[in-house]
């Protein structure tokens, strides 16, 4: 494949920053990858899979001169990172991230990025439990939504267009919405599942003093699954995305209270319609 940006500067090479380092690398779609991780672990696994040609401690060395930065990090210090890497950030510059929230994070961070850098807040819908460099891999991004968030004056940029170019290049579903629908949306679909995962383990751990745990099989594997994701990114989430996670958790807590209902008046009938609808519409994902 062709180069599309010349130099990429990827800031945070855990699964998701990594695994977009390592499909840069074995497409060939950047003539230069640079990576940054404060840690030395994580920088030596990069080196180690070939996810990066040079990794470095310090944000401003890889944004020097970049065609393409991306904010991999937690989402809490992307204000941090991009007021320290303002300034050597050249004119014509895209700046994107891969944060699962966006209105207050784009909202933010077109503040502190100067009129020259093109600022595209972006969300791939990709990834797993899973954190940090060594899960990094290949093909993530292979058939996943990724969401962009540009203003309607963004949508012609030259490098806005190469962006949308890399994403498909990567075989990813490129689809564009506001940062305010991306929030409401994925708070239902992304942020809710996650926090009842939590509370389920949680719930688990107190019933009978969490014995039965030992006997849990794949149903209660499959649905917890994701309460082993990074507590460092989803407090991140929830504080961010905090009026439309609880609006969601407000629909389950309903939810939780109907069922709860039907089996208390011991009704059949309806509790098999219930079941029924929810497992047709399941089944239609």
């Amino acid at each position: 494949m062709a180069v599309i940006f010349k130099k990429v500067g990827i800031l945070g090479l855990g699964l998701m920053g990594g695994s977009l380092a390592l499909d840069l690398m074995k497409k060939r779609l950047a003539g230069e990858v640079i990576g940054y991780n404060r840690s030395v672990p994580s920088r030596a696994e990069a080196l180690k899979k070939r996810a990066c040609h040079h990794v470095v401690d310090q944000v401003e060395e890889a944004v020097q001169d970049a065609d393409l930065v991306v904010l991999a990090t937690p989402v809490q210090i992307f204000s941090q990172i991009a007021k320290k890497i303002s300034p050597y950030l050249k004119p014509g510059c895209l700046v994107t991230d891969v944060g699962s929230t966006k209105f207050h994070l784009v909202k933010e961070l077109k503040k502190i990025f100067s009129k020259d850098v093109i600022f595209v807040g972006g969300h791939p819908i990709a990834g797993s439990e899973a954190s940090g460099m060594k899960a990094a891999h290949e093909g993530l991004f292979q058939g996943a939504h990724w969401i962009l968030t540009p203003e309607m004056d963004q949508l012609q940029e030259p490098a806005f267009l190469k962006l949308q170019e890399l994403l498909k290049a990567l075989q990813a579903k490129v689809q564009m919405m506001s940062p305010e629908e991306h929030d409401a949306v994925f708070a239902t679909v992304s942020h809710l599942p996650h926090m009842v995962a939590f509370a389920l383990m949680e719930a688990a751990t107190k019933i009978r003093a969490g014995k039965d745990l030992k006997f849990a099989a794949t149903g209660f594997r499959d649905t917890t699954r994701i309460a082993a994701s990074s507590a460092e990114v989803w407090s991140d989430i929830c504080l961010d995305n905090k009026k439309n996670i609880i609006t969601s958790m407000k629909e389950m807590e309903k939810s939780l209270a109907k069922l709860k209902k039907l089996i208390q008046a011991e009704d059949k009938n309806n509790l098999k319609k219930y079941f029924s609808r929810l497992a047709e519409i399941r089944s239609q994902l």
